[in-house]
């Protein structure tokens, strides 16, 4: 028997990229001295970009919209299977959240230690999204 695997659509990105936008220009408008947990600019603006990659991750993972990202094109997911899919989705998923959770020792504890600067924070955030990218380079459906 085959499986149903919803119609093709990027609904979902479409809200998530409308809710990156919202948040990054709320960001840049925000009053840095009241963000949570003492966190400087450059922490801040590097968790919620991992964080709202992870919520990605997240709901591609759900929803099974594989094909979202990068290399692998509708026909493929809907050909792969749902065990299949669910797979490659979470592989993605916990290589960013691995990503996170380095970000958030860097913030809370090495940083801690030894203060740095929003430039020197956000080479941090954006080397740990870009290492993260290419960890799932290797990752097939």
């Amino acid at each position: 028997m085959e499986e149903k695997y919803p119609d093709k659509s990027y609904k979902g990105f479409l809200i998530w990229m409308a809710l990156f936008c919202v948040l990054m220009i709320g960001y840049a408008l925000a009053d840095y001295g009241a963000l949570p947990l003492s966190l400087n600019a450059g922490e801040g603006l590097g968790l919620l970009l991992l964080l709202l990659l992870d919520l990605l991750f997240l709901i591609i993972y759900v929803t099974q919209s594989v094909y979202w990202i990068g290399g692998v094109t509708y026909e493929q997911a809907k050909e792969a299977g749902e065990q299949a899919r669910k797979r490659y989705a979470l592989r993605h998923l916990l290589v960013f959240l691995a990503a996170t959770a380095l970000f958030f020792l860097y913030c809370f504890w090495l940083n801690g230690i030894h203060p740095t600067g929003l430039i020197k924070d956000s080479l941090a955030a954006g080397g740990l999204i870009c290492a993260a990218a290419i960890a799932t380079m290797p990752i097939r459906l």
